[in-house]
């Protein structure tokens, strides 16, 4: 008996020596995935990133840089600020620039005053309103040539007149190149709007594309606009309002 109770106890040391019991984690579930696993199974955040078009080029001269023209004349007064909402020098094509800008109080009648390249006024009116087309009976701008225009409240208690800033009228052979361009647009006014965003004119892409929102008003239309009021820091806040009126129009398809 004794020596059977022996072999049985030598057998069941046997069994276990080539079968040992599985080793648990009693502080995690035996069904637990690897702790890269779960990682792995959490979708990546991604932070969205709106995208901006680099249409630098529009101001020839920024003003951070020298200013070949220096005129007296603040933007400051007791009555409020003028901001032009223009380059602080920049291109045209149209020889009857419209022009536009703000005020910072409730002035609504301002005088507006274009100046050759030495200061000398060569038109003065006054506008009613924040905006003034440079009229087809003005004298007449020349092609190559520079000028200068400012802004500045009728009355002297709502401020002093702006810092002027440069119109470039361009000259040739560029400007025959433009014609060229946009005679192929024939009556396509977004074609000619990008015929002058191409060539950085900024006074007739921007007055561009405000007519043609003003006939239909898009927001594909809205969003270029601000893509070009983004490159020049007097303008950024109509950039802003661009986008914001985007969002409100149903996309036309």
């Amino acid at each position: 008996m004794r020596l059977y109770m022996c072999v049985v106890l030598l057998i069941s040391c046997s069994l276990l020596a080539q079968n040992p019991p599985a080793q648990t984690n009693p502080s995690k579930p035996s069904n637990t995935p690897p702790d890269n696993q779960g990682k792995n199974e959490q979708p990546a955040k991604v932070k969205l990133k709106r995208e901006y078009t680099d249409l630098s080029g529009f101001d020839l001269a920024p003003k951070n840089d020298t200013h070949a023209t220096q005129i007296g004349g603040g933007t400051r007064g007791f009555g409020g600020e003028i901001t032009l909402y223009a380059p602080n020098k920049a291109e045209l094509f149209d020889l009857h620039p419209t022009v536009r800008w703000t005020h910072t109080a409730k002035a609504q009648r301002f005088i507006v005053t274009f100046m050759d390249s030495s200061g000398a006024t060569i038109y003065q009116t006054e506008a009613s309103g924040r905006m003034f087309r440079y009229p087809d009976d003005g004298p007449a701008l020349k092609p190559g040539t520079t000028y200068l225009w400012t802004v500045q409240p009728s009355s002297s208690l709502m401020g002093s007149r702006s810092e002027p800033v440069e119109i470039v009228v361009v000259g040739e052979p560029q400007r025959s190149q433009i014609r060229d361009e946009l005679s192929e647009c024939g009556q396509d006014e977004l074609s000619q709007a990008n015929v002058f965003v191409k060539h950085r004119i900024w006074y007739d892409a921007v007055e561009k594309l405000s007519h043609l929102i003003e006939q239909s008003p898009n927001p594909d239309l809205y969003e270029r606009r601000a893509e070009i009021y983004d490159q020049v820091s007097n303008t950024t806040a109509l950039a802003a309002d661009d986008r914001s009126t985007a969002l409100q129009i149903p996309a036309q398809h």
